[in-house]
C-alpha cells in the first residue's frame, strides 16, 4: 500500500510540474530512469506517460487521405484524440469497431479523432475496406511517433490532448471491449471538453 501510494504521490507531483513544460524538456525529464535501456519496461512505460501528463504536445503537420492539411497547433480549443497504429497490428484492429463507436459518441462535439499510421496511402485504402476506421487517417507518420513524440515502436499509442495543447493523458496497449473503451476515455475526453 505504501509503494502504491509513494507511486501516486511521485505522478501527481511530476504531473504538476509538466505543467507548462515544453514536450522535449518534459520528455528527457521524464525518460532518464530509462535512458540506457533498449527499451522500456511495462512499469517505466507507465511511469513516463503518467510523467508527461500536462506537457504542451509539440506541433505537427499531417495530410489526411483525403488531402486535409492538419497542424496540431491550429487544432487548439478542440479535444485531440491520437491513435499510433499500424495494419500489421492485430490489437489495433480488434479495438476499431469500439474506437468507431467512440468517435459517433462525440460527432457532434469538439473533439478530433487521428489515427496516424506508417504504412502509405494506398495499403490504409485498401486497409480500410476490409476494416473501417472512423477515425481521420494519414499516412506515412511514423517520423510523428519516433521524431516529434519521440515514443517506442509499440503499437497501439494513445494520446489525448486538451483544448489548450497539453497532453491529458498518454499510454500503449488496446482495448476490444467497447465498455473499457468507453471507461478509459469518455471521463478524459468529458474532462477535457469541460476544461476553459
Amino acid at each position: 500500500m505504501k509503494t502504491a501510494y509513494t507511486f501516486f504521490i511521485c505522478c501527481l507531483l511530476a504531473a504538476i510540474q509538466a505543467q507548462g513544460q515544453s514536450y522535449l524538456a518534459q520528455h528527457a525529464k521524464c525518460s532518464e530512469s530509462f535512458k540506457d535501456a533498449a527499451i522500456a519496461t511495462p512499469n517505466q512505460a507507465a511511469e513516463f506517460n503518467a510523467c508527461m501528463e500536462g506537457a504542451d504536445a509539440p506541433d505537427f503537420k499531417v495530410t489526411t487521405l483525403s488531402g486535409e492539411e492538419l497542424e496540431l497547433s491550429k487544432l487548439r480549443g478542440k479535444v485531440v484524440v491520437l491513435n499510433f497504429w499500424s495494419t500489421t497490428c492485430k490489437p489495433c484492429i480488434e479495438e476499431m469497431p469500439a474506437l468507431n463507436e467512440l468517435v459517433k459518441a462525440y460527432s457532434e462535439k469538439d473533439v478530433v479523432f487521428l489515427s496516424l499510421a506508417p504504412e502509405n496511402a494506398a495499403t490504409l485504402k485498401k486497409f480500410f475496406k476490409r476494416f473501417p476506421f472512423d477515425y481521420t487517417p494519414a499516412a506515412n507518420t511514423d517520423n510523428i511517433k519516433s521524431e516529434v513524440f519521440k515514443l517506442q515502436s509499440v503499437v497501439p499509442y494513445s494520446v489525448i490532448i486538451d483544448k489548450q495543447g497539453k497532453i491529458k493523458k498518454m499510454w500503449f496497449g488496446a482495448f476490444p471491449e467497447r465498455g473499457k473503451v468507453f471507461n478509459l476515455y469518455t471521463p478524459l475526453i468529458d474532462a477535457c471538453l469541460a476544461k476553459n
